[in-house]
Order: structure tokens, then sequence, then C-alpha cells
């Protein structure tokens, strides 16, 4: 019996040092959280209209027929109105900037996340991985202490807060970020192109993703060689960032975010190099921090005087305790549901029909199993009635929202390229009220290695009385 206890123990102290979190990590995770949300907010404000809106690619109509679940989901998707996602929007800012300084932490947490989920089931056509694991990383933060340090929360409580944390959210989210390089790991190792070292010459050589960087590397094969498999090691070694202790792990964070922010440097990919080093952050032991002062400044004292000081709900023991309890099986439903979703991203258990989710949502497939090295490009130009022809995408096409939906549009149902054939004949009447049709260039190019490569070219004719006809190829 003192044996069995004995190993039971020794299994309990190793799970304790591989999942557990400082809090001053936690504090950190919370501010780029915030942060992060905070930029997304702003990028997405830039298209409110377009993918947002009654006026846009996605009308509530279109959403309901394409992505039924969803749109139920979503509180965006209650109205087509302007008004109405301004006002989501805006208390999104203001839920994000709470989280980030920490005040009311965990019901910003919950705010946030809830008007997360609404936006992304608000048009799912333009999500990526970015979003997804995004989506995630807050959802784990809500069980978490995130407001312990570095808070305006923590600045007005006495209470001690506990300098480590272990518990089976903090297992989840580590894990969590684990599973995606895993996954994207595997997938990798399913196809030629990573394995052979020519992955990133692919990417490199594509428009779509390719920044200044990326064509100066382009003429090197041999170094872009050495990284595709560098960046295989790395997804293969990914468990190790929990198994890993102490300086050893900060190593290996470290080395996974120079990847990410080599991938900012080189490559188109919106928010995912800073969702992926904000997944990094809870790997950070306590040794990182323990050059800040305890009770010295903090990233946040700038706002802990200036906000108002509410009475907080003094909730029984009793209920309390309930609270905690839930939220425990909460987490380990979570988890299981963590395990089963990956299971499905790698084909092992079957994904949810479609239809019901994201089309991206099941599988972690970044550049996996082979690289998408093709470029797709729309262009579009009315007629009048008196014959003349007036330019209406006039370069607006671009940007990567708008790379993911054209992608997706490729491959979508006929309501989706309806609803984008009628955004191009709002756009066009908007410049002339006499817009007869707008004639649609659809142009795909796939790179081809040491190769002029191939583009193939599709036209089309959207009548602006809502009637589309095919003619080309």
């Amino acid at each position: 019996m003192p044996a069995e206890q004995s190993r039971r123990a020794c299994v309990r102290n190793t799970l304790t040092r591989w999942f557990r979190v400082d809090s001053r990590t936690l504090a950190a995770f919370r501010i780029a959280l915030g942060a992060l949300l905070l930029a997304d907010l702003a990028l997405r404000m830039r298209h409110l209209r377009t993918f947002y809106t009654g006026a846009g690619v996605l009308p509530p109509s279109t959403l309901a027929t394409a992505f039924p679940t969803l749109s139920r989901l979503s509180l965006h998707a209650a109205s087509g109105s302007a008004w109405l996602q301004g006002v989501l929007f805006a208390a999104a800012v203001v839920a994000a900037l709470a989280l980030l300084v920490g005040y009311r932490t965990r019901a910003a947490a919950v705010v946030s996340w809830l008007l997360l989920v609404s936006l992304h089931a608000r048009n799912p056509v333009i999500l990526g991985a970015a979003d997804s694991i995004l989506r995630r990383l807050l959802l784990w933060g809500v069980f978490l202490p995130l407001g312990a340090q570095w808070s305006a929360d923590a600045h007005r409580t006495t209470s001690d807060s506990p300098e480590q944390v272990a518990s089976i959210t903090t297992a989840a989210l580590l894990l969590q970020v684990v599973a995606v390089y895993v996954v994207n790991g595997v997938l990798k190792f399913r196809g030629d192109t990573w394995l052979a070292g020519d992955a990133i010459r692919y990417v490199f050589q594509t428009e779509a993703y390719a920044l200044p960087l990326a064509d100066a590397l382009a003429s090197h094969p041999g170094l872009l060689t050495v990284l595709s498999h560098g960046w295989l090691v790395l997804l293969v070694a990914s468990p190790l960032l929990v198994v890993f202790t102490g300086r050893a792990r900060v190593l290996l964070v470290a080395t996974f975010a120079a990847a990410h922010v080599g991938m900012a440097a080189s490559m188109r990919l919106g928010l995912f190099p800073f969702v992926s080093l904000v997944a990094l952050v809870p790997f950070l032991p306590g040794c990182v921090w323990d050059r800040i002062p305890a009770h010295g400044w903090t990233p946040t004292a700038a706002f802990d005087r200036a906000l108002p000081r509410l009475p907080r709900p003094r909730i029984p023991s009793n209920i309390a305790a309930t609270a905690r309890t839930t939220g425990t099986v909460v987490v380990t439903c979570l988890l299981v549901v963590l395990v089963a979703w990956n299971a499905a991203a790698l084909g092992y258990v079957d994904a949810p029909e479609s239809g019901t989710v994201s089309p991206q949502e099941h599988r972690w497939d970044m550049f996996a199993p082979e690289p998408r090295h093709a470029t797709v490009a729309y262009d579009a130009t009315g007629e009048l009635a008196s014959g003349s022809r007036i330019d209406i995408a006039d370069g607006g096409l671009d940007g990567v929202r708008w790379r993911t939906y054209l992608f997706s549009l490729e491959q979508s149902e006929s309501e989706l390229q309806a609803a984008f054939g009628a955004y191009l004949c709002d756009q066009g009447r908007e410049v002339n009220a006499t817009l007869q049709t707008v004639n649609v260039t659809y142009k795909k190019r796939i790179v081809e290695l040491n190769a002029p490569g191939v583009t193939t070219t599709t036209q089309y004719t959207v009548g602006c009385d809502a009637t589309t006809e095919a003619n080309g190829q």
C-alpha cells in the first residue's frame, strides 16, 4: 500500500510540474489576449459593412440558409443593420479593454468570449485557424484566475493569490496549444512536399502570401529546405513544451516564438503568427518574471486608481463551492471534447455534418498536408445601360479576410455565390445607377517550382436583376 501511494504521489507531482502555471504568466496571458482582441476588432472594423451587414457579401438571410446552426448562435445576425454591428463591436472593445487591465476580469472574459463566438458565427466563410485558436484560448481563460496578478482586481483585494496554479484547466490550456502543433505535424507528414523540403519554397512563390522578405529568400532554395525540415522537427518536438520545465522550456518556447516571428515577417497571414505567440505565453515559467518586483510597477498600474470602485457581490461559501465544482465538471467535459475534436481532425472519428460549423473548424491543416500554393483573384467590371464599362472591384478584394473569402467562394454553394453577385451589383449601383450587368473574371494561378505555373480563368456574368449566367471556363 505505501508503494502504491508513493507511485500515485510521484505521478501527481509529475503532472503538477508539467501543468502548473505561474500567476504572473496568467496575467501576461490575459494582457496579451486583451490586446489581441482589440487588434482583431480594429482589423474587422475596416470591413464591417462588407462582411457583417445585410448590404455585404453574406446577408443574414443567406447565413441562415447556408449555416442554419451558426445563424442561431449569433447576436450579430439578429439584424443586417450597420448600427447593431457598431453597438456590438463597441461592447466587444469595452470588454476587451476590461480584460486587458484586469477589471472584473472573469466577467470581462465571459463577455469577450460570447461576443467573439457571436462575431465568428456571423460570417464563418472568412474564418481561419487564428480565429479558432483565439476563441479556444479565451474559453480556457474564462475558467482561470487571469486577474490574480497585475490587474485592477488584484490591486483592490486583500486576499492572497496563489503564486502557482495547477488544475485541470491549466492542463487543458497547455494541451490545447500542443494539440494544434501535433495535429498539424501529423497532417504534414501525410503529404510529400514537407518531407521533400519544398513546402516553404512553394509558399514563398505564392503572391497571396509572400512579403518582400519571402521574395528575397526565394532565391536560396537550400536555406528554405532547411527551414521546412526544421519546422517539421519543431512540430514533432511540440509535446516537450509540456514535459520540459525551467530554462529548457524557456528555450523551446523561444524557438517556437522565433519561428512565428519569421512567419509574420515573411508571409501575409493576418493575426495568425501573433495568436500563436500569445498561445505560447502560458508555457513561460515563473523564472521569467522573477526580476520584476512583487510589489512594484505592474503593466496595469496606471489604470488601478482611474477605474471606478463598484461594490463586489457577496457570494455565500456554499454557492461558491458549487460554482467551483460545476466549473471543474464543465472543463473536464470540454477537455473530452478537445480530444474528440482533434481526433476528428486526424480522421479517427466522424466530424459534425457540413453546414453546422465553419468549413475549417475540424482540422489544424495550416499548409498541410500540402501547402496551398495557389493565388485566387477576382476582377469585376460593370456594364452600364449606355454600353460603357466601370471597374467595380477597384482593388478592393484584397487582404487576408478577402483572400479567405475568395478561396471559400471557389468551393461554396450557389447561395453564397449569388450573394457575392448581389453585393457586386450593389457596389456598382453606388457608382452608377444605370448598371445592368457585372462581368466577373476569376483567375487561379497554381505555383510550380522552376516553372511558370498554370493559370486558369473563369468568367461569368451577373445580371443585376439577381440572375446569374455562367459563360466561360
